[in-house]
């Protein structure tokens, strides 16, 4: 099946030697289709081996193509890239994933109040038992979106709406280690 994305892509430059690639505009109406569109766009451009790209980052709606200008021919690195950018994505021939195989990962997690000083709060926010949170937070499937800023802090979806609570209205200025 060839590869299609919902509209035309919008490539805008994104600092000197990047590009951004936004690939769907609403992450919250459909993330799975918003991931699995990302997730296909960076597998083409993957594939593509863009001379002169040096990486490639996924985020939910986007993916930021970093490159070096002098890898790039042309007189304007961004034109070039851009075009060849639009080029691979035009002939692609990968199908639209619209389910990506992921392997489960198990994470342990404890909920003694010494390590879920929150449990409570969020309870009476939902309007829930205690064991009732626990049980549905961890019955939940979540999926890593991206990867953030802080090395290994990943973006996850997957909570049940119900057990969404706003941040505290006073941080906390010490976390026990």
């Amino acid at each position: 099946m060839q590869y299609s994305s919902p509209r035309p892509l919008e490539i805008a430059p994104l600092g000197d030697s990047a590009l951004l690639v936004r690939v769907v505009d609403d992450f919250g109406r459909d993330p799975d289709g918003a991931l699995n569109a990302v997730r296909g766009t960076l597998r083409a451009l993957e594939l593509a081996a863009i001379p002169g790209v040096i990486e490639l980052a996924p985020a939910y709606t986007t993916i930021g193509v970093f490159f070096d200008p002098a890898g790039i021919a042309g007189p304007s690195p961004f034109e070039s890239l851009r075009g060849a950018i639009e080029n691979v994505l035009s002939v692609s021939t990968l199908q639209n994933e619209t389910e990506i195989e992921t392997p489960a990962i198990e994470v342990p997690v404890c909920y003694d109040p010494d390590f879920a000083p929150d449990l409570g709060d969020v309870a009476r926010a939902a309007g829930l038992a205690e064991d009732e949170v626990v049980r549905r937070h961890a019955s939940a499937a979540y999926r890593v979106n991206c990867v953030g800023f802080t090395p290994g802090f990943p973006y996850l979806s997957g909570l049940p709406p119900e057990l969404a609570t706003p941040r505290r209205a006073i941080p906390r200025k010490e976390v026990p280690a």
